[in-house]
């Protein structure tokens, strides 16, 4: 502030600011001189007090000037750096030490040159002497990448420069703005004005040479352009179709619609298709606006009278075939290679999803599984995908109506290419029934071999034909001595002991006498069975050690032997005598 411009002015604010105080009046003296000289303190107090007020707040706003200058300097959309003549960087905003990607702090002592690309440094250096000697405001593209970008072989950047010489003669102003985005679209541009030109010329190569009719028209249905087979369809010249009224070539019932579906296009800017008959033939038109303002109209005509018979011909079969399907007596599915349903039977629908209307785009084979049957059908169809095997059954559990009763099916499925893509048809029996009787069969069997094995009477499984051991029970082979697996490979024969007209009677019911492992003979009595297994004759026998009864029979006395509690456990044939007893 400077006191000649503004002293006059502020002595006057000072003096009515004094006026307003009343300090006047307080100073009790006659002298007139010293009067004056206090009234002219307490104003220069007062014009002292304000000019401090007014200095404070210009500092104010100095520093808020300072701040927003900062903020603009260092947060500026483009770099700001200051060079000395040797490229040597003396200041750097934040943007700049974005740009060259190194922190302000390091940069500040560094050669911007540095930075530039090797083959890209002489014509900076040119540059920065042209600013610094013709002192212009001067502009230079060229591109940034400092050693460390080009030994890692990547992209640089293309920076526009535009410099100023400033007040220090030895220092000029560089701003940095990244253009190598504008660049790429610059070239970009480049290629799409090209591929446009290529682009005009293929569309009236494929307008010249499309083979379904093709025309042009106007608002009012002027033809503005056909091709060739458009000619030969109406059986006119090129010359004769332009500009005159499409509808005109129209069969007159036919005009009145065609010219409302015109409308109706030109109006909604939106594609339409439509079929109709003209003379004896069936035609799909399809009309495209082909500009903003739908002003033009392109036409597309396509004789569908041979498609029509076709797919008339394809329903036929397609109704058939899914007849067949649907009297399968059975599950008949197709399921991709993620065991999604893409075909079925009314079967499938009805009896297993339970819903006649179900949309098996949203089933999949694995959720109708039974949980415990799952990872095998994961497998079953890993192997047909993957592996490409032949058919291979597989025996599941289906859920019924949506659950929660499942049933046994036997399902038989094998790997289809339909137009290159992999898929599973099958087809899947009722087998509930069968598989009960099965496992009831296979509880009976089991049943059958614990009570065969764990029996205490010895027992034993004989082919009838060879005498062949089939099988024994381990108390067989307590009583022999010899292990079951080894009983399992012996004859008969090594077993019985009489004489060979009586083997075979021997085999089936009789008494006899056995061998045993030690050598030893037994007395004993078969009771046997014939039963008939896979085709085979067996005999099914239960031997009882008579041995001691034996003993007992061939004594004249009558002896009687008990158990310790006094039970009879045998007696002789003359005891029975003697005692009166039957048996």
């Amino acid at each position: 502030m400077k006191k000649n411009n503004n002293g006059s002015e502020l002595r006057k604010r000072a003096e009515e600011q004094h006026k307003k105080s009343g300090v006047a009046a307080d100073i009790r003296c006659s002298e007139g001189e010293l009067q004056h000289v206090v009234q002219e303190l307490s104003i220069h107090q007062i014009e002292l007090e304000m000019q401090s007020d007014e200095l404070q707040h210009a500092k104010h706003q100095l520093e808020e000037a300072l701040t927003q200058y900062t903020a603009l300097y260092d947060y500026a959309p483009v770099g700001y750096l200051t060079l000395e003549g040797n490229s040597t960087i003396r200041k750097a905003n934040i943007t700049a030490e974005k740009l060259l990607g190194r922190d302000r702090a390091l940069l500040i002592g560094d050669r911007f040159i540095r930075f530039v690309d090797h083959k890209e440094r002489n014509r900076f250096n040119t540059f920065i002497e042209r600013v610094f000697s013709q002192k212009e405001h001067l502009t230079l593209d060229l591109l940034l990448q400092d050693e460390e970008v080009a030994a890692l072989s990547l992209p640089g950047r293309i920076m526009r420069l535009e410099a100023i010489a400033s007040e220090n003669p030895h220092e000029c102003r560089l701003t940095l703005s990244d253009i190598t985005r504008q660049r790429q679209l610059e070239k970009e541009n480049v290629g799409l004005n090209n591929q446009k030109k290529l682009w005009n010329k293929t569309i009236h190569s494929l307008f010249d040479n499309f083979q379904d009719p093709i025309f042009l028209l106007d608002r009012d249905c002027t033809i503005l352009a056909a091709n060739q087979a458009f000619c030969d369809m109406v059986g006119k010249t090129l010359e004769e179709l332009i500009n005159t009224n499409g509808l005109e070539l129209l069969p007159p019932e036919l005009q009145k619609s065609r010219r409302q579906r015109v409308e109706e296009v030109m109006v909604s800017r939106k594609p339409l298709f439509f079929e109709d008959e003209q003379y004896g033939e069936i035609l799909r038109s399809s009309l495209y606006p082909i500009n903003e303002d739908g002003e033009r109209l392109l036409v597309i005509v396509q004789n569908i009278t041979k498609t029509r018979v076709i797919e008339q011909k394809l329903k036929s079969q397609e109704a058939f075939n899914q007849a067949i399907i649907n009297s399968i007596p059975g599950v008949f599915y197709i399921v991709d290679h993620n065991g999604q349903f893409v075909g079925g039977n009314d079967y499938l629908r009805e009896k297993i999803i339970g819903n006649s209307g179900a949309d098996l785009d949203r089933v999949k084979v694995l959720d109708l599984l039974h949980p415990d049957d799952r990872e095998q059908g994961i497998a079953v169809l890993e192997r047909l995908i993957d592996q490409n095997s032949p058919a291979e059954p597989f025996e599941g559990r289906l859920i019924q109506h949506g659950g929660p009763e499942y049933r046994w099916y036997l399902a038989i499925s094998h790997q289809a290419v339909i137009d290159g893509v992999d898929y599973i048809i099958g087809v899947g029996i009722d087998i509930n029934d069968h598989k009960a009787a099965e496992l009831a069969l296979i509880e009976s069997e089991e049943r059958f071999r614990k009570l065969f094995e764990s029996h205490a009477a010895a027992k034993m499984v004989i082919d009838a034909q060879t005498g062949s051991i089939i099988d024994a029970n381990q108390a067989a082979a307590a009583f022999y001595g010899w292990m079951v697996e080894e009983l399992k490979k012996m004859n008969i024969n090594q077993i019985i002991v009489p004489s060979d007209e009586e083997i075979q009677q021997n085999i089936e019911n009789a008494s006899s006498r056995h061998r045993t492992a030690d050598g030893s003979l037994r007395d004993v009595e078969v009771y046997s069975n014939k039963i008939e297994a896979n085709g085979k004759l067996l005999i099914y026998g239960i031997i009882i050690d008579v041995t001691e009864r034996k003993r007992l029979e061939s004594l004249a006395d009558g002896i009687i032997v008990t158990d310790t509690q006094g039970t009879i456990t045998s007696i002789s044939p003359m005891a029975l005598i003697l005692f009166e007893a039957k048996d």
